[in-house]
């Protein structure tokens, strides 16, 4: 279930001071307190309600002393609302007692100021949570001000607004509509539109079709009202921040928290530099932020955001207020997923209890308790309670919400699965099969064998998460059931169910616009491909009907690198749809600073405490303007350009039959999927197309661990072992004997596990003479088949070859002006409590090599020189050269940033970068290459991730001729998130790259022998087959240690 979001209240109109501000300048009186009263008012518009608040207080003084009662309750009025500003709502109800009061004993009985007090103590009962009373007097107020002033005055709209309000808050969502589309109305007719009031409108009315589950009609509507409030505010009011906050919480609803997170942390920054850090609002924007990392699954930075909106509203509430009641159920779920259920109870109970006694059984908020229990029993496996609690929950809903909402669907996905736990299999597709109709508006099918069908462009759910789950466990429930009844027709509708998900999670990720938050969508679509695909090679064992065989592929393909195959075919689409070059221009400016200020606040966050806050602060802010530019300029250019849209969305899959065509006799694919129990290698060939599945346990997770640790540590024994044992489980018996080349598309662990290292006989053999796969085929790695057949589809290569390589050395003081040389040179120091460095170092592994290392090794800006680049990169160009080609080479200081992002890079195809590299998993905006350190250059000397994005390349080949530069962020569903991906996407066709620290020697000897064999006419893959294959002949040089690290990522 969601998290309870908590509405930033500056929605509510405080009231319409403009009327008062006019009876003034009726007055001939010119005294100090009028000028005060104005000047007020003026602060008070510009969100400084401390400074507004002394003035006020003054001229109340004036306005007693002379008994101009109309006037100090006026000023009294804008008193109330100036403390209400600054979440002084004890003092508000104090001076809004006196006010009403003053207006009932001093006034005549219908006027507007008495009407205006009574609107103002309406909305300090508001703030106390006293909802009925608020609607009493705000009515009241209305009837007043209609009496005088008619139903189309601005000052009514208000009335309307807060009545709306109310309505909103008490759950009756009809009426509230009903009021705000009133409050609309008023704005639209008044004289040059009132735009910060139909901004308030707008806002109010997307917040209910938020809480009904409609976040399109609740996004579109919040949109408006950002617009309208931008334009009577500017860009920077503190009175947008809750737009902002409610634009974080439709984006959280819909999945994107990366997104949802960059606009709740704009609204907490505008109400702490407005209102301070103990407002009631900052509180709202903790509460938000919470609620996103606990959908991200970082529980204990969800309930330290959950506890400082506590203390806030502790201080500024009564006990028993409903916000209140909002903190301590969102700290009961975020304590029922981590397990601590006593605690969990004691939040969610109290939440309970607050909201039955200040909004009644029958809301939505206290049916949201009931689930939240609920939640508690069923984790404790405590079913029937749990069903006794979901059961209350659901009856709520349905009378509360009515039938057709996220809510409801959450209500039925939830007892689904209590009974699901008790393997009461009818009940829980009955159940499952009303979330599916509570959350698609067209759907009314309750037969158990009816799914619903969306096409490709339809948008007809409610909530795609929650509809996701209900087709995931319905499927689910099928396959078990069909252990039970053999009846092939159950596994046919679950295979139905997951071709409907599919269509889905297609659909779901479109409408997401970060990279970020697809990669993380990415763990949970793997996880429903995952059962698809066994359940499809199933079916055909059952039927033979080579259609689940092929769909089973495309179940594995539809698990792989799907972002970055989406991003390759924006990229394409740019460049194939005709757009205009100023546009191009400003996309690419756009992207720039995104990467920058990554960058940066990856720089802030990596110091944890000790990064500074105002930078980060700033940078946030940056990025959170840059991505707001460039969502509307890829909105422009989709719907002024219609060839992009087609070739952006186009639908990117590829049949084994497309593969085996563009194969040759001598290579095969495999592809492989590593699931919990089994895992599955399709093996493709010219001729051939098959599946084979192998029972895995824990031991084969350990294997692969042990595999690179006994590289790394050079423990021959464990080694041996591993190195064989891995072999027969990875490599199918069945390859025909003619295949010289493979084309591994790996899956998790595997996707830095280097296959050539693999021996192919159990024999103990030193390792110059040692059975490698290397010497059996040439090797070469992909993302996924998809992304293989479109490089393979490709134009040719240009047959001119032009080189550019880079060795910046560090070995002299100008290229190294950046560091200050502590060490002696062959120091191998320390780096595994590095956050600058990956999990997978030589270092944390015990085996320290005996020469330099291409790592970027620091120990107080300290960088080790790498002499052997020079020779190798001199090298290559005169291999370049001596065959008739074309080579650029730049040494030492002039090895720079900017001669790769000079827009003479697309005039070389191949790119050689000898250097140190650095890979950060937790943050890979900080991974990178480092480049010639030249003071005098406008670049920092290193080329981050992000920059690498940006290149414009048209490379046939780059190598990476430094550490580690093959690992990176391991994203389930996704594959490396690191510099290979980056080179991809800036237009590297081919890319070689290194899995683990690599030495400066051995690592020039190998480039060397590679370049060598590929200009002799090996292609790729056989020349660094070529390369390896000397090295490990070699006496020096022959452990893997110092030749598998290589791969290429291509063909």
């Amino acid at each position: 279930m969601k998290t309870a979001p908590l509405l930033a209240l500056f929605f509510f109109t405080l009231g319409n001071t403009w009327v008062e501000a006019q009876k003034l300048t009726w007055l001939s009186d010119t005294t100090q307190a009028r000028k005060w009263y104005q000047q007020a008012l003026t602060l008070k518009q510009k969100g400084n309600p401390d400074s507004a608040y002394l003035f006020l207080q003054k001229a109340a003084i004036i306005y007693q002393k002379n008994k101009l009662w109309r006037l100090k309750v006026s000023c009294s009025n804008e008193i109330t609302r100036t403390l209400l500003m600054k979440g002084k709502y004890k003092a508000a109800l104090q001076n809004a007692l006196i006010a009403l009061q003053e207006s009932q004993t001093k006034l005549k009985k219908v006027n507007f100021t008495s009407a205006d007090a009574l609107h103002v103590m309406g909305i300090v009962q508001y703030y106390q949570g006293n909802y009925d009373k608020a609607l009493q007097y705000y009515q009241q107020g209305l009837q007043l001000k209609l009496t005088l002033l008619g139903d189309s005055h601005p000052s009514i709209s208000s009335s309307y607004n807060n009545i709306g309000i109310i309505y909103y808050r008490k759950g009756d969502f009809t009426q509230a509509l009903e009021y705000f589309n009133k409050d609309l109305q008023v704005c639209l007719k008044t004289a040059n539109n009132n735009r910060l009031g139909i901004g308030a409108s707008y806002g109010n009315i997307g917040n209910v079709y938020f809480d009904k589950g409609d976040y399109e009609q609740a996004l579109t509507y919040t949109q408006k009202a950002l617009q309208f409030k931008q334009e009577a505010l500017g860009e920077f009011h503190p009175d947008l921040a809750s737009t902002y906050n409610s634009l974080g919480n439709i984006y959280s609803s819909k999945g994107e928290l990366d997104k949802a997170l960059e606009y709740n942390f704009k609204a907490l920054y505008l109400w702490q530099q407005a209102l301070g850090e103990a407002h009631p609002n900052v509180a709202a924007a903790y509460n938000n932020i919470g609620t996103i990392y606990e959908e991200k699954g970082e529980y204990e930075k969800a309930t330290d955001y959950y506890q400082k909106n506590l203390q806030i509203l502790l201080k500024s509430f009564d006990e028993n207020h409903p916000d209140l009641a909002s903190v301590y159920h969102n700290l009961g779920t975020a304590y029922t997923k981590q397990k601590k259920f006593e605690l969990a109870l004691q939040n969610l109970q109290k939440a309970w209890h607050i909201r039955r006694l200040a909004l009644g059984e029958q809301h939505d908020d206290v049916a949201d308790s009931y689930m939240g229990i609920g939640n508690v029993y069923c984790a404790k496996g405590e079913y029937d309670k749990a069903l006794d609690y979901y059961q209350t929950n659901v009856r709520i809903v349905r009378q509360t919400l009515g039938q057709k909402n996220p809510t409801m669907a959450v209500a039925y996905n939830a007892l689904g699965s209590v009974y699901l736990a008790k393997k009461n299999y009818p009940a829980a597709l009955r159940y499952y099969q009303r979330a599916l109709v509570a959350n698609i508006i067209s759907f009314q099918d309750t037969v158990l064998t009816s799914n619903p069908i969306l096409g490709r462009n339809a948008n007809i759910y409610l909530d795609g998460s929650y509809l996701l789950t209900s087709l995931q466990s319905k499927a689910e429930i099928l396959e078990e059931q069909f252990t039970q009844s053999h009846a092939i027709p159950d596994l046919q509708l679950a295979y139905r169910i997951y071709c409907t998900a599919d269509t889905l999670m297609t659909q779901i990720q479109h409408n997401y616009s970060r990279e970020n938050d697809k990669v993380a969508f990415t763990k949970r679509t793997r996880e429903i491909y995952q059962s698809a695909l066994p359940l499809s090679l199933e079916l055909y064992q059952l039927t033979k009907d080579k259609i689940y065989l092929e769909k089973a592929f495309y179940f594995a393909e539809r698990g792989k690198a799907l972002v970055l195959s989406a991003t390759l075919a924006e990229s394409k689409a740019k460049t194939f749809a005709g757009i205009a070059d100023s546009l191009l221009l400003q996309d690419q400016l756009l992207r720039s600073q995104i990467a920058n200020y990554s960058q940066q606040i990856a720089q802030q966050l990596l110091q944890a405490e000790a990064a500074d806050s105002a930078k980060l602060q700033h940078y946030q802010t940056l990025l959170f303007t840059a991505h707001r530019q460039q969502e509307n300029l890829i909105s422009k250019l989709e719907k002024e350009y219609p060839q992009y849209y087609n070739l952006k969305y186009r639908p990117n899959t590829v049949a084994s039959a497309d593969m085996q065509k563009l194969m040759d006799e001598k290579t095969a694919v495999l592809e492989y999927v590593v699931c919990d129990s089994f895992l599955h290698v399709f093996t493709l060939t010219r001729q051939n197309f098959e599946l084979q599945s192998l029972p895995i346990d824990s031991t084969f997770h350990r294997k692969i661990v042990a595999f690179r640790q006994a590289i790394l540590n050079q423990e021959e024994d464990l080694y041996q072992q591993v190195a064989y044992s891995l072999f027969k489980i990875l490599l199918p018996a069945s390859l025909p004997k003619s295949i010289q080349r493979l084309l591994i598309i790996p899956e998790g662990e595997l996707t830095t596990l280097p296959f050539e290292a693999l021996l192919t006989r159990n024999k103990r053999i030193k390792s110059k003479f040692a059975p490698y796969l290397l010497n059996k085929y040439a090797i070469s790695y992909a993302y996924s088949a998809r992304l293989h057949y479109e490089r393979l589809t490709q134009s040719p290569e240009n047959t001119q070859k032009h080189l550019l390589a880079l060795a910046p050395i560090f070995a002299d003081s100008g290229t190294s002006a950046m560091v200050t040389r502590e060490r002696p040179l062959l120091a191998y120091q320390d780096t595994s409590n590095d956050k600058n460095t990956t999990n997978n170092n030589l270092n944390s592994s015990g085996f320290a090599p005996p020469e330099i290392s291409r790592g970027w090794l620091r120990n107080g800006q300290y960088v080790s020189p790498l002499p052997a680049s020079k020779r190798e990169v001199e090298s290559i160009a005169q291999q370049f050269e001596q065959r008739g080609n074309s080579a650029t080479i730049y040494l030492n200081n002039q090895a720079q940033e900017e001669q790769l992002k000079s827009s003479d890079i697309t005039h070389y195809n191949y790119l050689h970068l000898a250097t140190h590299g650095m890979v950060n998993e937790d943050y890979p905006e900080l991974s990178g290459l480092l480049l010639a350190q030249d003071s005098t250059s406008a670049e920092d000397g290193i080329l981050y991730l992000g920059e690498i994005y940006n290149l414009r390349l048209k490379a046939e080949l780059v190598t990476l001729s430094a550490c580690e530069t093959g690992l990176g962020k391991l994203a389930n569903g996704e594959g490396v998130i690191g510099l290979t991906r980056a080179l991809l996407y800036a237009g590297a066709r081919n890319v070689v790259v290194s899995f683990w620290k690599v030495p400066d020697t051995s690592t020039a000897d190998l480039m060397e022998n590679f370049y060598a064999a590929f200009l002799t006419g090996q292609d790729k893959a056989q020349a660094l087959q070529t390369a390896k294959r000397k090295m490990a002949r070699n006496q020096k040089y022959n452990h893997p240690f110092y030749w598998a690290p290589f791969v290429l990522v291509g063909k």
